[in-house]
């Protein structure tokens, strides 16, 4: 008999205090001898037998009311159902282990991983200690990282699912805490993102196979905010867990919530990117605690990467050239305050080459203060500029932006073409080339070019338009704008005049923060005050600007026409100015406005054919090759392990669907989410070999979930109140100290409620019964 507060069951003795209060009265009473009371002894005599029974079955009653009442009070469990109460039953332990890296928090000189791990093998100890006293018992074991596996594999097997776990419903023996911790050496945190939804859908499963036994389940981990406050999917799991009739525990391995720094992004910014040409890159650092971190210090590393020679690949080629850039700490971030630091990288040559950025160790979790990112830097941004002119006389100003002199490389490589024909005879494949295009007062174009654009901007190319005297409107209308269908941002109307009606001091240009002009917003005295505008196209005065939510005005003139305005178009993007890129309806092409517009337009331009893929943690990386260019040999590097070399996996190419010129490789997409290749954070490299043998790297950015460095707790009872009508056991790691099991068991406490009930009930009709009653006088 084990009860959850055993030092109440001292309580018991005082069972005894109706016996001895029964003695103490048998003490008090005297013999005397009365003469007139000699006839009832016969009476006496005659019925004593009853008497006695009746006062020895309410002197049990009394005691056994106390007794009832002490057991409530100390809240007496068993390990089964009622059925346990008459014979035993195999009792069976469910442990689902959280191991997401959330619980590598450091608590003191321990984490809550490791006091995880020290409540799992308490409880086998306990299993083995228990052994005689509870009867047969099993153990079943899954981690959070080993059931995500169900989410890629929906259709498993029953035995498959029982393959994730570490263990399942394996026989307690009493070398079974041995078996555990050999086990247990084997375990680590993982750089994973994930909840426990998919073990209790697993555990569910396993319940089905596992009939006529005793069920306690034990979820172990920090039960953060950002997976409990809204537990709607992890409810639905648990009502069909809770229909099982399992015993539930909610095991919390964190008490406080302690601060943490995460690095959330490490991203290129939307510049022109080039071999040669510096690059900003963009740090974002978040505060996930409640006090404001001071001096936060941030290491910035690059890894140049040289062309490979011909000939086989090993690790050590792959190593890049190391630097590191020196940054001042950064003075202060606020609670949950994100803030963004710019860092200029700088590389010679062309290729795919790595950024890091590492914050320095110290807060409560380390895997998230680590990002990776991999930036390609071709030799330049190739352009096509079409001019409509025939003279290259606008194209002369534009060109001269992006090509200034041979001392100067702003990595644009500009392309002209005379002649609008061009585009209506290039192939798509020659179009992609270019990160963008320019048409400077091209009067038509053919139905076969303008469907080429309409191709080549919906596939994610940037184009611009700048208008002039030669431009036919109403061509553009039918054919670009189409009702708001086509490419072209706005329906145009005539050509019109500023005009000089204006107050003294006011630009003729109003920015807005759009990517193109915000550098000029943010100056106090921007050059673009200083530019002027004579004449544009005006917008049709059938155009509302309203009726074309996919279109935003980017620059305005000062009577409020729109002089830049951007349309999205497929996945790419069209940005359309009403006046002409040449000093004809302006002046902007004699200052220093057209250079800074043109670089940012160009950067905004080519920005979405910049998208890289982002690669997160246990995610697989799927490799496309084109057939008649490399064979299907394919070799995967992972990342540096501690103090190990790295890591080759060989993978064969698998042909795609009949007919299709592209072969797919992929990493990491059959195994379970832990033992995945992809399930640590870092640079993936690579290798594939062409048809002639020269070998090719490619280089991809693993980094994990910076969502689940976010320590709040969530609020125990709002969690409960969510999860209602599931009432689970919720209690710290700390709390249970050699007594799991006991504490596991299924309290009787409404038993002995109605036990109690009914023995005072019957006490007091049987001491009514056992009592003397004078009859009642009648009238």
């Amino acid at each position: 008999m084990t009860f959850v507060y055993p030092a109440l069951a001292l309580g018991f003795l005082l069972a005894l205090l109706p016996l001895l209060i029964h003695l103490i009265n048998m003490m008090r009473h005297r013999r005397v001898e009365w003469a007139a009371m000699e006839f009832l002894l016969k009476s006496y005599k005659k019925h004593r037998k009853w008497v006695w029974l009746k006062q020895l079955l309410l002197l049990l009653l009394r005691m056994a009311a106390i007794a009832l009442l002490v057991a409530m009070l100390a809240q007496w469990i068993t390990r089964g159902q009622w059925t346990e109460l008459f014979g035993g039953k195999t009792t069976h332990h469910y442990v689902l282990l959280d191991d997401s890296y959330s619980m590598s928090e450091r608590i003191g000189s321990t984490t809550a991983f490791e006091q995880a791990e020290q409540f799992l093998q308490q409880l086998g100890d306990e299993a083995v200690e228990q052994l005689e006293q509870q009867g047969a018992q099993k153990f079943t074991l899954i981690r959070f990282s080993q059931a995500a596996g169900l989410r890629d594999r929906a259709d498993m097997s029953i035995g498959d699912i029982g393959a994730l776990a570490d263990m399942n419903a394996e026989e307690v023996t009493a070398d079974f805490d041995v078996q555990l911790q050999e086990q247990r050496n084997q375990f680590e945190v993982t750089e994973l993102s994930v909840g426990p939804r998919m073990a209790l859908d697993m555990v569910t499963q396993l319940l089905d196979q596992n009939q006529g036994e005793n069920r306690a389940i034990y979820l172990v981990s920090d039960f953060r905010n950002n997976e409990w406050s809204s537990p709607e999917g992890i409810a639905e799991s648990l009502r069909e867990l809770d229909k099982t009739d399992a015993d539930l525990h909610f095991i919390k391995c964190a008490r406080e919530v302690q601060n943490n720094l995460a690095i959330v992004d490490l991203s290129p910014a939307d510049e022109t990117r080039a071999a040669g040409v510096p690059l900003f890159m963009n740090v974002k650092i978040k505060n996930y605690g409640k006090q404001v971190e001071r001096n936060v210090q941030v290491t910035m590393r690059t890894f140049f990467h040289v062309d490979l020679a011909d000939g086989e690949v090993s690790a050590d080629d792959l190593v890049g050239e190391a630097d590191e850039i020196f940054l001042p700490p950064v003075a202060s971030i606020g609670p949950g305050e994100t803030l963004t630091t710019r860092v200029q990288v700088y590389f010679p040559q062309a290729g795919q080459h790595v950024v890091q950025a590492e914050l320095k160790d110290g807060d409560a979790v380390k895997a998230d203060n680590m990002r990776w990112s991999v930036v390609d830097f071709p030799d330049s941004e190739k352009v096509l500029i079409v001019d409509g002119s025939g003279e290259q006389f606008h194209s002369y100003y534009l060109e001269s932006v992006f090509r200034p002199g041979a001392s100067t490389n702003t990595g644009v490589q500009p392309e002209v073409r005379n002649d609008p024909a061009y585009l209506r005879n290039v192939s798509q494949d020659e179009l992609r080339k270019f990160s963008a295009i320019y048409l400077l007062n091209v009067p038509t174009l053919e139905t076969r070019a303008v469907k080429n654009l309409e191709s080549y901007v919906q596939s994610g190319g940037g184009l611009c338009i700048f208008v002039g005297d030669q431009v036919n409107s109403t061509f553009y209308n039918n054919n670009l704008f189409k009702d708001g269908e086509g490419l072209l941002p706005l329906k145009l109307g005539l050509t019109d005049l500023l005009g000089t009606d204006f107050d003294e001091g006011e630009p003729d240009v109003i920015v807005t923060d759009h990517p193109v002009f915000e550098i000029f917003a943010k100056e106090r005295d921007p050059i673009v005050n200083r530019v002027t505008v004579e004449q544009y196209l005006k917008p049709h005065d059938s155009f509302e600007l309203a009726d074309h939510p996919t279109v935003t005005v980017a620059a305005t003139l000062r009577n409020g026409d729109p002089l830049a305005v951007e349309k999205t178009f497929g996945r790419g993007r069209v940005v359309l100015f009403t006046t002409t890129v040449a000093p004809i309806w302006n002046d902007w092409g004699l200052n220093p406005f057209l250079v800074v517009v043109g670089l940012k337009l160009q950067s905004h331009l080519a920005a979405t054919q910049r998208l890289a893929p982002e690669y997160n943690v246990a995610n697989p990386l799927d490799i496309s090759l084109a057939m008649e260019r490399y064979t299907n040999n394919v070799k995967f590097f992972l990342p540096n392990n501690v103090n190990m070399e790295r890591e080759e996996v060989e993978v064969v190419a698998d042909p795609g669907k009949e007919g299709s010129p592209l072969m797919r490789a992929s990493l990491g997409g059959e195994s379970t989410a832990a033992s995945r290749e992809t399930a640590r954070s870092g640079i993936y490299d690579v290798v594939l070999t062409e048809v002639d043998g020269k070998p090719e790297v490619r280089r991809y950015a693993v980094n994990l979930d910076p969502n689940e460095g976010d320590l709040a707790l969530a609020d125990q009872g709002e969690m409960l109140l969510k999860l209602d009508p599931i009432k689970p056991t919720v209690r710290f790691v700390e709390e249970y100290a050699g007594d799991i099991i006991e504490q596991a068991g299924f309290n009787r406490a409404m038993l002995l409620l109605l036990l109690l009930v009914g023995a005072l009930v019957a006490e007091q009709l049987l001491a009514y019964s056992a009592s003397y009653h004078p009859p009642s006088r009648r009238a």
